[in-house]
């Protein structure tokens, strides 16, 4: 909840993003509604650092990872069958923990 005591991620498709522990380190909403307030992001994330990597297993016995901005793209590719995608947490969220996970 915000501290306006509104839902932080209403009107959101949710994706939970895992550490290789199978723990929630971080959250992702796409906003949905056609009728949106022009002052929210469409792309929302829990407030802090971004912590986790989205489908860490896409880093597994491959050379060669697709590196998306959002999860949602990253998720195109995955249902076209690429299973070695992953996502940033948008245009200037490459973090440490990618780099990481890219090493």
């Amino acid at each position: 909840m915000r501290e306006t005591g509104h839902e932080y991620f209403r009107g959101s498709v949710v994706f939970p993003i895992f550490d290789e522990y199978n723990n929630v380190t971080e959250i992702y909403g796409r906003k949905t509604c056609t009728n949106r307030d022009p002052r929210l992001q469409y792309h929302t994330y829990l407030p802090g650092p971004h912590k986790g990597i989205f489908n860490i297993q896409g880093f597994q016995n491959t050379k060669e990872i697709i590196l998306c901005e959002a999860i949602i793209d990253a998720l195109t590719f995955w249902c076209a069958g690429f299973r070695n995608v992953t996502a940033s947490y948008g245009v200037n969220g490459f973090t440490p923990d990618h780099l990481a996970a890219f090493k």
